[in-house]
């Protein structure tokens, strides 16, 4: 039986030093591996960087938005939330 595994990444600074980590979590037949893309990843104003993680060619991405619209104290709380 494979072990699942997911891997989260929210932002474009913790997935280009991840990158060797979930290669090798893929190529790994031990594991069943799923790539999270959240946060910054999702966002226009932040490049929408998730499309970069889907033509990597990641068998299993999946998306989960969270941040608000907004950057203030109360917006934040409901994306944490």
């Amino acid at each position: 039986m494979k072990t699942k595994v997911a891997y989260v990444t929210t932002a474009r600074s913790d997935y280009g030093p991840s990158y060797w980590v979930i290669r090798d979590l893929f190529a790994d037949s031990r594991f069943e591996a799923s790539l999270i893309a959240t946060g910054s990843h999702l966002g226009a104003e932040h490049g929408r960087t998730v499309r970069e993680i889907e033509s990597a060619g990641w068998p299993r991405v999946i998306r989960i938005p969270f941040l608000g619209a907004g950057e203030n104290a109360l917006e934040l709380a409901r994306s944490a939330g």
